[in-house]
């Protein structure tokens, strides 16, 4: 979600005035459920999405029409059965989604530029969106920044008050309006984007880099080999380390909640020793590549060293969904799938 604010604040940075489009409800089938998001600029262009289709088209020409000297309005968008028999649904549905003029000055650039750069940071913020006036129709509308604590970050916190700040907090509900008095808020939670370290830079983690970045995770991609470690090799990672070997992989690192561990070195030797260290961490997911039997060999291995049963548990191996992958392409394809799927069961659970 924080990709959208980076655009975003590089909009707003300029001057210029940005729509940000986001989905409060939905009924029956629609492509993206709540929290979904998109931003429309000026020059009709647009990042992030809310499921494409008429729905999507109709939003974007609203805000069009919004751009010049609207505030914000709440709209309705149907989705009709053909439209959804055509997004491979079974039947229509219907979207709430909110849009809210951002205009182009350097408080809003100063928000967003916070929010933006929280990736890789481990930092949660709040953003509240206040919506005075009646009805759909919004006569000005407040964002302030808040962090996990509910600190404002930048501005002070008002006109969003304390009281006010105590009945959000009480009974948080994600992406859905709450009327306190003549004013509706707007809460967003945005955590840290999840970041990818991949060990071993081969031929495997190349397609899985590349994948893993087009679907929102950070990559840092570590090996002892100089020649293969490299940003002509991996041009969509955040970092690359060349390590002087894998018997203290996670050397300044900081692993923690939103940490994803990928294990593709060129050895088994090697992909056993990233491993015992990576189960010393609270990293959120831990995969190693491998056959049945390597996997076992290296788990007696580690049992034999005092490793508990329970923490092998934790070990996505062989690493990815079983897809009946065999290309380096098809292989990066099924990791990321499983880094989706557990970055999904975390974020439904309330964790990262």
């Amino acid at each position: 979600m924080t990709t959208i604010y980076h655009t975003v604040e590089k909009r707003l940075k300029i001057g210029e005035s940005v729509v940000l489009a986001t989905v409060i409800e939905t009924r029956g089938s629609t492509p993206r459920k709540a929290g979904a998001k998109m931003a429309i600029f000026a020059d009709g262009t647009n990042t992030g999405t809310i499921g494409g289709g008429s729905a999507e088209a109709s939003v974007v020409k609203l805000a069009g029409e919004m751009l010049p000297h609207g505030v914000a309005v709440l709209t309705h968008c149907n989705l009709d059965d053909q439209e959804a028999a055509d997004l491979g649904m079974i039947c229509g549905g219907e979207q709430r989604v909110l849009l809210v003029v951002v205009p182009g000055n350097e408080e809003n650039h100063q928000l967003f530029q916070a929010l933006a750069g929280i990736d890789g940071t481990g930092k949660k913020m709040h953003l509240v969106t206040m919506l005075r006036g009646a009805g759909a129709d919004f006569s000005h509308v407040y964002l302030r920044l808040f962090d996990k604590d509910w600190t404002a970050v930048g501005l002070e916190a008002k006109p969003v008050t304390t009281t006010v700040l105590q009945r959000l907090t009480a009974a948080p509900q994600p992406c859905a309006l709450e009327t306190i008095e003549d004013c509706t808020y707007l809460v967003e939670t945005f955590d840290s984007q999840c970041t990818m370290y991949i060990f071993g830079a081969g031929h495997v983690a190349r397609p899985t880099v590349a994948i893993a970045t087009i679907v929102g995770f950070q990559a840092v991609v570590l090996d002892d080999r100089s020649e293969f470690a490299n940003s002509l090799s991996f041009p969509q990672a955040k970092q690359i380390f060349t390590l002087p070997g894998f018997d203290d992989p996670f050397s300044g690192l900081t692993i923690d909640e939103n940490s994803y561990i990928v294990i593709v070195t060129r050895g088994h030797t090697h992909d056993q020793s990233v491993l015992a260290e990576a189960l010393k961490t609270s990293a959120a997911y831990i995969g190693m590549i491998g056959s049945l039997r390597k996997i076992r060999s290296c788990f007696e291995s580690l049992k034999g060293q005092g490793v508990d049963e329970k923490d092998l548990a934790r070990v996505h191996a062989p690493i990815g969904l079983n897809i009946g992958s065999e290309t380096p392409e098809e292989i990066g394809c099924s990791i990321v799938a499983e880094l989706i799927q557990v970055r999904a069961q975390l974020r439904k659970r309330g964790k990262k």
